[in-house]
C-alpha cells in the first residue's frame, strides 16, 4: 500500500483514459490494416469491446498505475507493461479455453500488443518529464508544513527539494526550541503553539509530522488539534535504523502493519522460481537439446562408462534431490590396490629391541 503523493489520482484519470483511448484505437486500426479482410461494422465494434472491458478491468486491478507517485518514469513504465501483458495473457488464455480466439487472428493482436506497449511507454514517460518541468517552475505544488523533530524536519526537505516530482513544497516548519533552519532557506519557523496559526496563515495543505517511533503523543495531539482544518496530515516515521527497501505498509483487517522484514519466500517469489524452473528451464533444455545430444555421444566414444552420473543435493527444507551430470573423467582410472600373491613371500615384522641397563 503507497501513500498518495499530491495529485496522484488526477495523474491516474489522464492516464486511464489515454490507456483506452489507445488501446481501444490502436486495435481498430489494426483490424482495418490486417492483411484478412476485417469483420463487418456490428462485429468489429462487438469484438473490440470484448478484448477491451476485461483487459482494461484486470489492468487496473492488477495496479498499472500504482506507479503513478514514483520518483522515475521507468518504475511507471513497468508497473504498466507487467499488468498489461498480465491482463491480455489472461484474457487469451480464456479465449482459448471458450473457443473465441479464432475472432482475434495473430495479425491483429501482434501489431496491436506491440504498438500498445511503445504506447504506453512514450505517454508515460512525456507525462513523467511534463510534472517535473512544471513542479521544478513551483507549479502544481502542495504547500506543505514540517512538524516535528527538528532533524528529521530537515532532512525530509532536503529529500522533497531533492526530489520535486513528488510535488511538495516546505514552507515552513513547527519544532520545539526551533531558533533557525539554516542553509539558507527562506522557511516560517515556529514552535508547537503556533501550529494552527502557522496552517492558516501560510495556506497550507498538507502536515507531515516527523519525528520517531516514541512521539505518539506528538502524533495524536497535533492530529486532534487539526481535526477541524482542510489539511491532509501524514506521519514519517524515522526508520533510519530499518532497511528501506524491506519496509512495507499493510493493512489486517483496518490495522495498519508496518513490514521491518519480509522473507524472500514469498508466494509471488515461489511462483516466478516455478516459471523459472519448469517453463523457462523446460524451454532452455529444449534449445540446447542438440547440443546436449552431441557432447553425450562425444562423451560415449570417447572413453567407456556412462555419460551421464547421479549425485545427491538437499533442497529447500533438507529435502533430496538426485541431479544429472555429465561424466568429464574416465570411469574407473584409479589405480588399485595390490595384494601379495599365494607363493610370495611375505615379510615379518621385526621383534621389539630389548635393551637391559646394569647399573
Amino acid at each position: 500500500m503507497l501513500a498518495d503523493t499530491p495529485r496522484t489520482f488526477t495523474r491516474q484519470v489522464l492516464l486511464a483514459m489515454a490507456d483506452l483511448a489507445m488501446m481501444g484505437g490502436l486495435l481498430y486500426l489494426c483490424y482495418l490494416c490486417a492483411p484478412t479482410p476485417p469483420p463487418n461494422r456490428e462485429d468489429l465494434h462487438v469484438q473490440i469491446l470484448g478484448l477491451l472491458a476485461p483487459v482494461a478491468l484486470m489492468f487496473h486491478l492488477g495496479g498499472a498505475y500504482v506507479g503513478t507517485n514514483q520518483t522515475t518514469p521507468g518504475m511507471w513504465i513497468r508497473h504498466a507493461w507487467l499488468s498489461f501483458w498480465a491482463a491480455v495473457g489472461l484474457f487469451f488464455a480464456a479465449a482459448y479455453v471458450l473457443k473465441i480466439g479464432a475472432f482475434y487472428p495473430r495479425a491483429v493482436i501482434g501489431p496491436w500488443l506491440v504498438s500498445v506497449s511503445l504506447g504506453m511507454a512514450v505517454v508515460r514517460w512525456l507525462m513523467f518529464y511534463d510534472m517535473e518541468r512544471r513542479h521544478r517552475h513551483g507549479r502544481g505544488l502542495e504547500r506543505t508544513l514540517l512538524a516535528g523533530s527538528l532533524s528529521m524536519c530537515q532532512a525530509f526537505s532536503r529529500h522533497a527539494d531533492a526530489n520535486p516530482v513528488l510535488g511538495i513544497k516546505v514552507v515552513g516548519m513547527c519544532s520545539d526550541g526551533l531558533l533557525s533552519v539554516g542553509e539558507g532557506k527562506e522557511l516560517v519557523v515556529g514552535d508547537y503553539e503556533r501550529l494552527e496559526a502557522m496552517v492558516a496563515e501560510l495556506e497550507i495543505d498538507r502536515v507531515m509530522v516527523c519525528g520517531n517511533f516514541d512521539d505518539q503523543k506528538l502524533v495524536v495531539n497535533i492530529m486532534n488539534r487539526l481535526l477541524n482544518y482542510p489539511v491532509t496530515v501524514q506521519y514519517v516515521p524515522d526508520m533510519s535504523q530499518f532497511p528501506v527497501f524491506s519496509l512495507r505498509v499493510g493493512d489486517y483487517a483496518g490495522q495498519p502493519v508496518i513490514n521491518l522484514s519480509s522473507s524472500p519466500l514469498t508466494e509471488r517469489a515461489l511462483f516466478i522460481k516455478w516459471l523459472e524452473d519448469k517453463v523457462i528451464g523446460g524451454l532452455i533444455l529444449l534449445l540446447i537439446a542438440p547440443l546436449l545430444a552431441a557432447i553425450a555421444c562425444a562423451v560415449r566414444f570417447t572413453s567407456p562408462g556412462p555419460v551421464l552420473f547421479i549425485q545427491d543435493r538437499h533442497g529447500l527444507g533438507g529435502a533430496r534431490i538426485r541431479v544429472m551430470k555429465f561424466r568429464t573423467m574416465f570411469h574407473n582410472t584409479a589405480p588399485q590396490p595390490v595384494s601379495a600373491g599365494a607363493l610370495e613371500p611375505r615379510g615379518q615384522p621385526a621383534a621389539p629391541e630389548h635393551h637391559t641397563t646394569v647399573d
